[in-house]
């Protein structure tokens, strides 16, 4: 699938106090995969209720197994930990480095392999039919305004970032106010920017 680069405006961009609904990591709970091999937080997904559309989480990859099959879902995840993360997908393995993406679909036969230490990753689930999932990390110096189409979210991973004068922690994710597809991020960090195609 190919990956689209949010456009980034840098330099003294004013903060746009409606530039989205923030989501607290550490307040979302903690659930068990669908195969039960690991858990993930919830970060948001559309609708509420029933099978979700899109839905963007992370997951805690604990030890080498199976990832849970999602039939019609397509899928992108970002390893968060500094080693990256290696998936068997199919009949071929891949070293996926840290902050690089990878898609794949929810049929697919995929499993972590090699885990050597619990880490985190960032997922990002859309039904095939609703967009083409996207997950990009961008670096936060100074002032920053992610500004893409189809901009679902911005999830905060490392360093200094704040969004409208409010510190965002690991995890922590602007989702783009309605009609906008852009975010205005403040500090020094990193942050995954997820959209739709």
């Amino acid at each position: 699938m190919s990956a689209s680069r949010p456009r980034i405006v840098r330099g003294d961009t004013a903060v746009d106090e409606a530039s989205g609904t923030l989501i607290r990591f550490a307040e979302r709970p903690v659930t068990a995969w669908a195969n039960g091999q690991g858990e993930t937080v919830v970060l948001w997904r559309t609708p509420a209720e029933g099978d979700p559309d899109v839905r963007l989480s992370i997951a805690t990859v604990s030890r080498s197994g199976p990832f849970s099959s999602l039939p019609g879902i397509d899928r992108m995840l970002m390893p968060l930990a500094e080693p990256g993360l290696t998936l068997r997908i199919g009949d071929s393995s891949r070293h996926v480095a840290q902050y690089d993406a990878v898609a794949f679909a929810g049929e697919d036969e995929v499993a972590s392999v090699e885990v050597t230490q619990p880490g985190f990753d960032l997922n990002l689930m859309v039904r095939r039919g609703v967009g083409v999932p996207r997950l990009a990390a961008v670096r936060v110096d100074g002032s920053v305004r992610v500004d893409l189409p189809g901009l679902v979210a911005v999830i905060a991973l490392a360093g200094d970032v704040h969004r409208a004068g409010q510190h965002l922690a690991f995890g922590d994710t602007v989702l783009a106010g309605a009609g906008s597809g852009a975010v205005t991020l403040t500090g020094d960090g990193r942050v995954a920017v997820a959209s739709l195609g």
